[in-house]
């Protein structure tokens, strides 16, 4: 992951946090299972390295 801020480090671990939680109930597995699975898609590559910086 290339250098962020603090603000868009923990904007990213605040929605992994969430997703994750949110996978691991719909999939019933672990919500350390579900984060893994999240940190290997391409929606937490995008959310990492937005095409777009997520600030103005």
């Amino acid at each position: 992951m290339k250098q962020t801020d603090n603000n868009e480090q923990e904007y990213i671990v605040g929605i992994t946090n969430v997703v994750s939680k949110l996978i691991a109930g719909n999939e019933h597995i672990s919500v350390e299972e579900a984060e893994k699975r999240f940190k290997d898609s391409k929606v937490y590559e995008y959310l990492c390295h937005p095409p777009v910086p997520l600030r103005p």
